[in-house]
């Protein structure tokens, strides 16, 4: 039990210790703007507050006009750095990510529930409609 102890309280304190502060990533071919306790996937173009605009194919704009392009398994600080991620990152992306398709679907269920009680209330009102159509034939 020792032995689990130290990995678990390691990883949990390299994953509160791992961001402070924004990022983009490009992981699974798709480009993601990352905060402390966010995650979302680029769908259109995003500038820092330094002018520096990141397309959501990975193509990164300087304010001076140049560009790169951001590559799978790199990510972008909000000072203009390309840095290759590393694999407690790559993680913490995927764990963030999880998380957010999580919360997706829980808030989806309850969207489908919600719906289906009012299909409920609607058939059920339908219902006795019939039942006072027929009875009045």
């Amino acid at each position: 039990m020792k032995k689990l102890l130290l990995p678990v309280f390691l990883f949990n304190f390299l994953l509160a210790k791992a961001q402070t502060t924004d990022f983009i990533i490009k992981t699974e071919g798709s480009v993601k703007y990352v905060q402390p306790k966010n995650i979302k996937e680029l769908k259109e173009n995003f500038s820092f507050e330094n002018g520096i605009m990141i397309k959501p194919d990975g193509v990164i704009v300087l304010p001076s006009g140049t560009e790169a392009v951001l590559k799978n398994g790199e990510y972008l600080t909000i000072n203009g750095v390309i840095q290759k991620a590393s694999d407690a990152m790559l993680y913490e992306v995927q764990f963030k990510q999880f998380n957010a398709d999580m919360l997706q679907i829980k808030q989806t269920i309850k969207q489908l529930k919600q719906d289906l009680a009012t299909s409920h209330k609607k058939v059920h009102s339908l219902q006795k409609r019939y039942k006072r159509l027929l009875r009045n034939k």
